[in-house]
């Protein structure tokens, strides 16, 4: 089975208002998940493997390159072996197939896919397409970057090309099984489409040609325009102060993109070859954010991008130097067709996934550290953080696996007079609830069996009519022989030791709980698994009950002496 490593990295700064900690945190996840399942906040989809500091001021960028290809082998040491010989690994149908990783894309922006790939900055890390050539767009395709040509070629061959050649250094993907880092650098649509090209560049150069028809009243005419946007579902107002935000949220861009064509169309009657070219690229950015794709998605896709480079030369005066040359991020649209088809939507690999990651991985857990010698901290509060989630997944599972036929006669044998509700597994709602093997134990044989069920039949009876009688069985039953020699009394939970799941040298001791009223003054019967006989695998069999196990809910628990 292949199992497609995905891989992101991009630096945050961890201090907010003031400060200068920053992080450069490595995540890890896999392509056999789907993509909701990755992107969600809520699973264990996407992991943190590791956190590499900040790299020092040093005028020799050749030795941060050799420090930073050198850390992140040692992070993905481990799959070097796993590689070659496999990893057994248990699927969620039950049965066990060996899988075998392979890097396959790595989520990172400009800035970091130069430092991955090695190569010289300006130039596209995927083509070696000359940067005094871009945007190239609607031109005959460059030839694709290999990792085993350039290891023939001198430093001076190499720096032709865009390629960093420095001695004693070897890419980290020479070391894994067929892996060529340059086609693992996938698109990024936040930073190259709607931070790069919409915000950044042509947004700028669409100010520039209104500075010239307005004059000093440009910023005046857009603020008023923007805040003269009607209330609608889906459409914000940004208000007076458009042109004055200087830091903005990828959701704040796309708001931006679904209103910015009927602002300036009346601005720019005059410009209509311009306001074509506008229109172009808010169609590239929207088809390339589909969820899925199709032949016909795909040639629209790349009928905006030739419309869009058609009307570059209306912005062209607007560049200092008269060219386009020099912007990597406008030659990274010709690239977006031949992406998607490899690795699926925009949506199934994007910069996007690790930025919400910040918050809730990094930020959260720095918050929590003492500011001092931070990262170890971090990475054992992330280590807690992901155990309670596994935890949490796994009790959700057993509850959902509970039929509504179980869940309703618990229900009823909890209080029969209660309003029956619709039926339903029950929810776990936090760690409280105990989910543990109990193993069944034989009563010693003085003590007399039928007086024992004797008791257990009237104790049950009278407890449905009276929830305030004796918990002790002595009062129950025919013969007092038998409760005479062996006391036995309701308790208030089991209590059984298992062994850890994280270290096998240390055992664990957990309770599960039944009591009529805890703490609140609520009842609460914690699940239970109870050991029972095996069942052949099938497609309508759990695997609880392939492994012999039966959830329940502990409703009475008695000791005896």
């Amino acid at each position: 089975m292949l199992v497609p490593l995905i891989l992101g990295s991009d630096k945050t700064m961890l201090s907010t208002m003031s400060g200068d900690k920053s992080a450069w945190p490595i995540y890890l996840t896999v392509g056999n998940l789907a993509k909701e399942k990755r992107r969600s906040t809520k699973c264990n989809g996407l992991i943190l493997i590791g956190i590499l500091p900040k790299c020092p001021n040093s005028p020799d960028q050749h030795a941060i390159k050799r420090a930073l290809h050198c850390a992140l082998r040692e992070i993905l040491r481990s799959l070097e072996s796993y590689e070659r010989l496999g990893i057994p690994i248990r699927c969620a149908d039950g049965h066990t197939r060996l899988g075998f990783p392979r890097l396959a894309s790595w989520l990172a922006d400009y800035p970091e896919q130069c430092a991955l790939t090695l190569v010289i900055y300006r130039w596209c890390p995927r083509c070696e397409c000359d940067p005094k050539e871009f945007p190239a767009i609607g031109q005959p395709g460059s030839r694709k970057r290999q990792l085993k040509r350039y290891s023939s070629l001198s430093a001076e061959e190499a720096k032709k090309i865009g390629q960093w050649k420095i001695s004693g250094l070897e890419n980290l993907a020479s070391f894994h099984l067929d892996c060529n880092i340059f086609e693992c650098m996938n698109t990024d649509r936040l930073h190259q489409l709607l931070k790069g090209v919409f915000k950044d560049h042509t947004w700028t150069w669409v100010m520039a040609l209104l500075t010239k028809i307005y004059g000093s009243r440009a910023s005046e005419v857009v603020d008023d325009g923007f805040a003269n946007i009607p209330p609608f579902v889906g459409l914000r107002n940004f208000g007076h102060r458009f042109t004055k935000v200087t830091q903005w949220t990828g959701s704040e861009y796309k708001d931006m993109l679904a209103v910015w064509i009927p602002l300036l169309a009346p601005l720019l009657k005059g410009f209509p070859h311009r306001l074509k070219g506008l229109r172009h690229l808010t169609d590239f950015i929207l088809l390339a954010g589909y969820h899925s794709h199709t032949d016909t998605t795909l040639r629209y896709l790349k009928s905006a991008l030739v419309g869009y480079g058609k009307s570059l030369d209306g912005f062209l005066e607007f560049r200092e130097n008269n060219s386009f040359a020099g912007i990597p991020k406008l030659h990274a649209m010709i690239h977006y067709v031949e992406c998607i088809k490899e690795f699926g939507s925009t949506d199934n690999a994007d910069t996007e996934v690790s930025e919400s990651a910040h918050s809730w991985l990094i930020k959260d857990a720095y918050r929590a550290t003492n500011k001092v010698d931070y990262i170890p901290q971090m990475l054992k509060w992330e280590k807690r953080q992901f155990i309670i989630k596994d935890r949490l997944n796994i009790l959700q599972s057993i509850a959902d696996d509970i039929s509504d036929h179980k869940a309703l006669q618990c229900q009823l044998m909890i209080d029969p007079k209660a309003p029956v509700a619709k039926p339903g597994p029950p929810k776990l709602s936090g760690l409280g609830t105990k989910c543990i093997p109990i193993q069944s134990f034989k009563f010693p044989n003085k003590a007399s069996l039928n007086c024992l069920l004797d008791a257990f039949c009237m104790y049950l009876s009278q407890l449905r009519s009276n929830p305030q009688a004796s918990r002790d069985l002595q009062h129950f039953g025919g013969s007092k022989q038998w409760a005479s020699s062996r006391k036995v009394m309701v308790a208030t939970g089991v209590t059984t030791t298992c062994q850890s799941h994280n270290n096998p040298d240390k055992t664990l001791t957990e309770r599960a709980r039944c009591m009529p009223k805890w703490r609140n003054n609520s009842p609460r019967y914690d699940h239970i698994l109870i050991q029972g006989h095996p069942v052949l695998p099938g497609s309508q069999t759990s695997w609880l009950r392939e492994q012999g196990l039966e959830p329940a809910r502990l409703l009475h628990a008695f000791r005896y002496n």
